[in-house]
């Protein structure tokens, strides 16, 4: 008995030792986010980027949550620092977020309703596009307070990443360019253009992929909405140039003397919706990928018969992925963009994942050029969905062209106008010669061979 009693006792020292030491390891982490959110404050006011919080004209930096520092920076729907659930998992969860909404869809938070909308088909319903619940969200992402800013995923051009109620994350581009610049040059040159990523999206639901996450409009005050609850690492790249705010982030191409600027202390920029976190993403390769080399073209930029050696891949020899690359080539060029060289698709889905339309920033630079060689794979293959090919007969046809519908859908943007009038014009003019292009193919090939069923 006694041996039996210094045993017990002996585990219940041990167990409250371990215990006292994990509280206090909890409450030194908590001491530590709160140490650093207000050193970064105190560097901020160094500087001259924001008053002090003594100062009532300026807040006061909100504690942030203390699951909100790891993992953020990756790409939209990108976790790779997080476990994925079990796909039955997964499907459960959204399946019963899926009754909620029937049963009770305003009582969901509106990222809750974007989630519930997620299938391996689509990133929302043909009736959500122009719903209240779309509208919730596109609100939300537009005017939510700012908990946390960090330093935008990897990759080449300035973003950053805002963390909003519910910790749900948006990825923030500000603005570049004008609304009447015209980017000349190689066909993916020039800066990422928010307003682009904005319009993208809408194009993206008028011609019915539903493979674009929402984008919206989006004006911040640096020195009172981002400077103060920016991560040390984005905040050392904020400075002051001509009374104006100014930074210039980290990214492969970032760098001081070529800061995205502020009118004052107001920044104009688009923020995309962060997919679910337990949707990994998995990229890919576009086999009609760009060199990005000057004087170095691609084989597809040589050979013609190009598209048979796609075709003799088994990835592209079933299913819907070839099928989504065509869709893909239609999409890009009637907004112009040529710097598509990856895509992303759900990691759950395998080899036959949807093709997802991130990244179009690089759209919409000038609308007095029409970049041929975006259409290869349409031209090399002589092949598309039928349903795609229906919708677009249907717009062209339409009582309001395509650039009508995009200019109404964009309007009720909070930064519209998002497009000048030029780039409607070509978005009209772009369908006119795709379809035109399909029928050459169709009137060579016959329609039994060009238009397919959705699947291979």
């Amino acid at each position: 008995m006694k041996l039996k009693s210094r045993c017990f006792l002996s585990v219940a020292c041990a167990l409250a030792v371990t215990t006292f030491l994990l509280l206090r390891s909890l409450f030194k982490e908590r001491e530590a986010i709160d140490y650093n959110q207000k050193d970064s404050l105190r560097r901020a006011v160094r500087v001259g980027l924001v008053q002090h919080p003594d100062d009532n004209r300026s807040p006061t930096i909100s504690r942030i949550r203390t699951n909100t520092d790891k993992s953020l920076q990756d790409k939209p729907g990108r976790t790779v620092s997080h476990d994925q659930p079990a796909l039955h998992e997964t499907t459960t969860a959204r399946a019963s977020l899926r009754k909620q909404v029937v049963n009770n869809p305003l009582h969901l938070s509106p990222w809750k309703l974007f989630q519930s909308w997620v299938t391996a088909e689509q990133l929302y319903t043909v009736d959500s596009l122009q719903s209240d619940a779309m509208i919730r969200i596109l609100h939300a992402m537009s005017t939510q307070k700012i908990e946390r800013v960090l330093v935008g995923y990897k990759g080449t051009q300035l973003k950053a990443t805002f963390i909003l109620a519910e910790s749900q994350k948006v990825v923030f581009k500000p603005m570049r360019y004008s609304r009447d610049v015209m980017i000349t040059g190689d066909p993916y040159a020039g800066y990422d253009r928010h307003n682009a990523e904005i319009a993208a999206f809408h194009l993206d639901g008028i011609l019915g992929f539903r493979r674009a996450p929402p984008v919206a409009g989006r004006t911040v005050n640096l020195s009172k909405e981002v400077i103060p609850v920016s991560e040390h690492k984005l905040l050392k790249t904020f400075f002051k140039q001509n009374g104006n705010d100014c930074f210039y982030g980290v990214c492969y191409y970032c760098k001081k003397s070529d800061p995205a600027c502020a009118k004052g202390t107001i920044m104009e920029g688009s923020v995309t919706l962060w997919l679910p976190d337990e949707l990994k993403l998995k990229t890919w390769y576009h086999p009609w990928r760009r060199t990005y080399v000057k004087g170095k073209k691609a084989r597809w930029e040589v050979d013609q018969t190009y598209c048979k050696l796609v075709q003799q891949q088994t990835l592209h020899q079933k299913g819907r992925r070839l099928l989504d690359i065509l869709d893909t080539a239609i999409f890009d060029y009637l907004i112009g963009n040529a710097d598509r060289h990856r895509f992303e698709t759900f990691a759950k889905d395998g080899n036959n994942g949807m093709l997802l339309l991130l990244d179009n920033a690089k759209s919409f630079g000038n609308a007095k050029h029409d970049e041929w060689s975006i259409l290869a794979p349409i031209y090399q293959c002589c092949m598309i969905r039928r349903s795609t090919w229906d919708k677009l007969l249907a717009l062209s046809k339409g009582s309001k062209s395509l650039g009508a519908l995009l200019k109404e859908r964009t309007s009720v943007d909070f930064v519209a106008p998002v497009l000048t009038d030029e780039h409607f014009e070509a978005v009209n003019r772009r369908l006119e010669n795709a379809i035109n292009l399909i029928n050459k193919c169709i009137s060579k090939r016959g329609e039994s061979v060009v238009l397919t069923k959705d699947y291979l």
